[in-house]
């Protein structure tokens, strides 16, 4: 049976653009009468807003009032308060013709710019307001986040330590130490080695403790400084410090947040229990919460108390469908053998969002779980209608043709996903020992299985196995061999348990050298091993050739 070397799981998330200079949609989970308040304060502005607009508009018509720069600048910002783009850049050149070192206009054009995706104009229009400014704070935001959208992680470190050192506003400040902690985190994560990892880490908790002698009470920062603690293995001081953050502060918030990292770090469950609950008894009407305390009881496999604080997060949605907490309640009601109603449940999610894939996604995984392999295409089948391109799809889909035996199939979604992403390995093995199993296109098979072979630097036992099985089909028994033989020794060295095809395949390229004993040996091993993975309810699909041509090669 062909080893399925890579597999992902959890959600596919999709993208969307986001004007960031417009606002950031927020969930519609209920909130809290002060966010209630702001949101209605919101409004009002909103109306004002928008009767200022109408009056400017009927003023310039009629000749009453000549703008000036500043307050173009100003109509252009209440513009983009109602995203109208257009009209807020129409106002905005406006300004820049009047007036073209008008540092504001500049730099609220490079933020439609950035969200718009056009980087290379933002980072222009930063670069032109340090021609004539070259203090300006926002014009190295402007130049950090374009770095940060473009992956370029240590310009936008250095930008953001710019702004960080300009900051005239406490927002700016504040958004400026957020965004470089959240960066030395986050390349700290990526760091290969322990040093580098660790140095990285503490330049990112000294600038925590800095910003809490700043922001003494700031939640953002209270919560980071236990994260990076964590992360450097200091849990002690990590779960020290939250307790010591929930002995001083009564935040609700807080106490969420701390459940959560208490959950993370998988500290005693009566702890993490108590803080979740708190945060309930704290914030009653906010589903989130709820949806904590269900987490921390699926955690400590309290199945039904689990679904009973889903069920409640679900009720205070209002008929609000949200995928993740549906996910949860259908891997609980599974676990509880109730398959209809987690099938169910997930259905749900598919109707409140048929145009997003992640939930047919979750439906196809179900479905797998429960061998129900038809079905399971069904779901990547109708993925694919929504986005043809989604390669790791074709890949699913190509696993579940394999668990359903229908290797044509496979073979066709393996090639439509390569074609989208080449460069993955685990689907280019897969193709690759599917091509040699069939012994058609060869050198194709070849170029797949060498290719997947270099991604793994020749140290994965299956993909070894690839290539010898390969190079066997082809005829060259030299290289079949020392391939194969490699893949038994990685196997060995790994302390893998023994796979008895690969040993299967070394047998056959020992026959075809004419080491007739080492054949048997490696043969007998090979039936060994697949009769106790038989005994263990799985399968040994060459078991029957390999019978045979050991009784062969014993009578011969």
């Amino acid at each position: 049976m062909m080893e399925k070397i890579f597999r992902r799981n959890g959600w596919t998330k999709a993208a969307g653009l986001a004007l960031l200079v417009v606002g950031v949609v927020g969930c519609s989970a209920p909130r809290s009468p002060k966010y209630q308040r702001i949101a209605q304060q919101k409004k009002e502005k909103a109306a004002a807003t928008d009767e200022a607009i109408e009056k400017a508009k009927k003023e310039l018509e009629t000749g009453e009032k000549k703008y000036s720069a500043d307050e173009r600048f100003k109509m252009a910002q209440a513009y983009l308060s109602q995203r109208k783009i257009e009209q807020a850049v129409k106002e905005l050149n406006l300004v820049t013709t009047m007036n073209d070192k008008h540092e504001g206009a500049w730099l609220l054009k490079g933020e439609i710019a950035l969200a718009l995706r056009r980087y290379e104009d933002a980072n222009l229009i930063a670069r032109k307001v340090l021609s004539f400014k070259s203090r300006s704070a926002g014009a190295h935001r402007l130049l950090a986040q374009v770095a940060q959208r473009r992956g370029l992680m240590q310009d936008a470190i250095k930008e953001w330590q710019a702004t960080l050192s300009l900051a005239q506003t406490p927002a700016m400040d504040f958004e400026a130490r957020r965004a470089l902690i959240t960066l030395y985190t986050t390349l700290g994560m990526k760091q290969q080695s322990l040093q580098s990892k660790l140095k990285t880490y503490q330049a990112a908790l000294r600038l925590c403790n800095e910003s809490l002698t700043k922001y003494p009470k700031n939640e953002y920062f209270l919560i980071w400084k236990g994260d990076l603690l964590g992360k450097m293995g200091r849990r002690e001081e990590a779960i020290k410090h939250y307790d010591q953050v929930l002995a001083t502060n009564k935040s609700a918030g807080l106490r969420y947040k701390i459940a959560e990292m208490y959950l993370r770090f998988g500290i005693e469950p009566e702890r993490t229990l108590k803080t979740a609950r708190e945060a309930v008894q704290l914030m009653p009407k906010d589903p989130r919460a709820h949806v904590l305390l269900g987490r921390v009881h699926l955690s400590q496999n309290r199945l039904d108390d689990a679904l009973a604080a889903l069920r409640q997060a679900q009720k205070l949605a209002k008929g609000k469908v949200v995928p993740e907490w549906s996910r949860l309640v259908a891997s609980i009601l599974v676990a509880k053998r109730q398959i209809p109603q987690a099938e169910e449940e997930l259905q749900k999610v598919i109707k409140a969002y048929p145009r997003q894939v992640g939930p047919l996604l979750t439906m196809a995984g179900f479905y797998v779980s429960n061998k129900q392999y038809d079905l399971a295409i069904e779901q990547y089948q109708k993925a694919l209608q929504l986005n043809p391109n989604l390669a790791e799809v074709h890949f699913l889909a190509a696993e579940v043709y394999m668990l359903k035996g229908d290797a044509d199939n496979a073979i066709k979604s393996y090639e439509a996903g390569l074609k989208i992403r080449p460069d993955h390995a685990g689907a280019a093995n897969n193709l690759a020992y599917l091509y040699a199993e069939r012994k058609i296109h060869l050198d194709d098979a070849l170029r797949l299985a060498e290719k997947a072979n270099r991604a793994a630097k020749e140290r994965h036992p299956a993909i070894l196995d690839t290539v010898g099985f390969v190079h066997y089909q082809r005829e060259d028994y030299d290289k079949a061999l020392k391939y194969l033989t490699l893949a038994r020794d990685r196997m060995r060295e790994a302390k893998m348990p023994p796979n008895p095809t690969i040993l299967y395949h070394l047998a056959m390229a020992h026959e075809k050298k004419g080491a007739r004993q080492a054949a048997i040996e490696t043969l007998e091993e090979a039936l060994r091993v697949g009769a106790q993975i038989k005994q263990q309810g799985g399968e040994f699909k060459e078991a029957e050739e390999a019978e045979k041509l050991l009784n062969e090669l014993k009578s011969s």
